[in-house]
């Protein structure tokens, strides 16, 4: 296309204009599928066009790079409001809990695989836990134990 182009412009059936916009149109479509690269070995562009183009579509790629970060965020914490909610039925010692991601993304490594096991956590083990999750470590053991709970989605008597 851009070949017919530039022989279309040398007998002289398009403008200068419409050339730039076939040369664009072009340019654009290389570095889609190629990147940088592939404008700066496209013959006849200036050689200040790849860079423009690159800056020029700099911000479309932040944006793109944003929304799949707001996106892995979304699906984290539908991740942990699911566990949560399956949580909340636990009620045998050796019903299962599911863990909840911290704002990084991991699961504490401590994080309790019963109902059995969160009652037999030490003091220590649920420092760890609520500092693992930034959460208020302060106060008694049963206070620890109760914000855990509340945390993890169980239901509190």
């Amino acid at each position: 296309r851009l070949r017919i182009a530039r022989e279309l412009h040398s007998v002289g059936s398009i403008t200068e204009a419409e050339l730039g916009e076939h040369e664009a149109f072009h340019a654009t479509c290389a570095f889609a599928a190629a990147g940088p690269p592939a404008l700066a070995a496209i013959p006849g562009l200036p050689n200040w066009f790849a860079p423009a183009m690159a800056a020029s579509l700099a911000p479309v790629q932040n944006q793109l790079n944003n929304m799949q970060n707001q996106l892995n965020n979304m699906q984290g914490h539908f991740a942990n409001v699911e566990a949560r909610q399956l949580n909340s039925v636990a009620s045998d010692p050796q019903d299962p809990l599911h863990g909840i991601s911290n704002a990084a993304g991991m699961i504490c490594p401590i994080f309790p695989n019963t109902l059995q096991e969160l009652g037999g956590m030490t003091g220590v083990q649920m420092t760890q836990f609520l500092n693992h999750y930034a959460l208020a470590a302060g106060g008694t053991n049963s206070v620890k134990l109760h914000r855990i709970k509340k945390f993890i989605g169980l239901r509190i008597a």
